[in-house]
């Protein structure tokens, strides 16, 4: 294929991740606005009551997605037959969902002793087929590299959602504003998708169609509830043997350190996993778009979570309250850890661009038990050599997972890791010099210290950059401004 054409592609791709990550950033800065004022209008057993339905209803998401959307995503051809299938199995499937949520709904009140979550899910067996219906337009303007109309629909619903939850709080109507969020932002979205898909459902049905995505899907399917299981064994096997408080330590830790990943990887994902389908039957433009995207993760990733790692205990202490100090040491572990998982975020992208779900189930199953030895062994111990165990555990099975990422598309270890050597070379010097400089402001109050070390910090990696790394900066920057 011609340069013109993957110069479109990185372009698409550029433009896809500000799209993506400017309307998640928005969309989180309302968010929280929005809980704040919430929070002062609503009484906490509102919210005890209303987390009561939140596992059921992450569970029903994950079942009625069953990976139809990223089946459909990676297809190389998208016709009327397989669209208009897959719209009613997904329409079947979120009734289906739905129906089962409410027939549970008087058993999960009884369970809780609250007879109002009877009512309450209600509002999630909506939202989950509201949620199963979007799949098909969502997942053809993912096919197109449109994500500017689905970054907008999704910013528009959570919008409007959180205006729904804010008035319905001050008008008195308690927990309730807190079950309608979800079910308005997804009608919004939904609506606002398929006025910009332009494309409608009709009246087919292919059970072989359903077959050849299921072959995809089920295994996507598996693997989602099998890490969906393996993230919660923290909860499962450390909080009896640990107790409360050292749990809620390591779920502090884990917040801290993953909330600014999540904003790099999750939009990453989003915008070239379309991209990395176009590719999989070209095995040669698919190692150069991984390369160049893993780069351009390293450079923005890597210093971020160093930093948050070298500034962990004045982090901690300062922002968020010296109940919290303790953490601190978990919070640089974790940090560490995940330098490694942002340098393997698109590993589960690549297998699945290639139809290697099956590959993802059975790493899923094999890290299933394989964590949960390892958080067992330690659940007797401390919670920071726990964490330890839990972070070189799910530092091996990234390696893993990355390991056979490459070899799907013929790529090689020392290719991958050649665009990460300066960022992490340029992250080692900038924390060099913050050990240095927290022992010389040691004298320095909290709040200044931190502050001081951060635009320390951010000052002597962009030096580094700009003089020995500038390539790479200036084509990261210079692909922006061209979007």
């Amino acid at each position: 294929m011609s340069d013109k054409n993957s110069d479109s592609f990185g372009g698409r791709t550029v433009s896809n991740v500000a799209w993506l990550g400017g309307s998640q950033f928005l969309r989180q800065g309302i968010s929280i606005g929005a809980s704040l004022v919430i929070a002062r209008l609503l009484a906490p057993s509102d919210y005890g009551v209303f987390a009561m339905t939140v596992f059921v209803n992450e569970l029903a998401q994950l079942l009625i997605n069953f990976g139809m959307g990223a089946a459909l995503v990676q297809r190389k051809e998208l016709d009327e037959n397989v669209l208009s299938t897959t719209f009613w199995f997904q329409a079947g499937l979120g009734l289906v969902a739905g129906l089962a949520m409410l027939g549970a709904g008087p058993w999960i009140a009884d369970y809780f002793k609250q007879p109002i979550v009877q009512w309450l899910m209600i509002t999630c067996a909506l939202n989950v087929f509201v949620s199963a219906i979007s799949v098909v337009p969502n997942a053809l303007l993912t096919h197109r590299l449109d994500m500017r109309d689905i970054a907008v629909g999704t910013f528009v619903g959570g919008l409007f959602g959180a205006f729904v939850a804010v008035a319905m709080s001050y008008m008195g109507f308690g927990v309730w504003a807190l079950a309608m969020q979800p079910l308005a932002g997804s009608i919004v979205t939904t609506v606002y998708l398929f006025m910009r898909v332009h494309w409608r459902p009709r009246m087919i049905y292919d059970r072989l169609e359903v077959r050849k995505l299921l072959h995809f899907s089920g295994y996507l399917l598996g693997s989602n509830v099998l890490s969906h299981v393996t993230k919660n064994l923290q909860s499962l096997i450390l909080g009896p043997g640990l107790g409360v408080v050292a749990l809620g330590l390591m779920t502090m830790a884990q917040t801290v350190v993953w909330l600014p990943l999540a904003q790099i990887s999750q939009t990453m994902v989003k915008a070239t996993f379309p991209v990395f389908s176009k590719l999989q039957n070209e095995p040669a433009r698919a190692r150069s778009a991984l390369y160049r995207a893993t780069g351009a993760i390293g450079l923005l990733s890597f210093p971020l979570l160093a930093g948050i790692g070298a500034l962990a205990g004045e982090l901690m202490s300062v922002v968020f309250g010296q109940r919290w100090t303790d953490s601190g040491p978990l919070v640089a572990v974790l940090a560490a850890m995940s330098m490694v998982k942002s340098a393997t975020t698109l590993a589960d992208t690549v297998l699945m661009s290639t139809g290697r779900t099956d590959r993802l189930m059975h790493l899923a199953v094999i890290s299933l038990p394989v964590m949960a030895a390892a958080l067992w062994v330690f659940s007797s111990r401390n919670i920071f050599e726990a964490t330890v165990a839990y972070s070189v555990t799910l530092t091996v099975l990234q390696i893993a997972t990355q390991h056979f990422a490459l070899q799907s598309i013929g790529g090689r270890w020392a290719e991958f890791l050649a665009p990460l050597m300066r960022p992490l070379l340029g992250t080692a010097i900038m924390v060099l010099g913050l050990i240095l400089l927290q022992h010389q402001i040691a004298w320095m109050p909290g709040l200044a210290r931190l502050v001081l070390l951060s635009v320390a910090g951010a000052v002597i990696y962009i030096a580094w950059t700009w003089f020995l790394n500038r390539a790479a900066l200036t084509e990261l920057l210079g692909t922006i401004r061209s979007r």
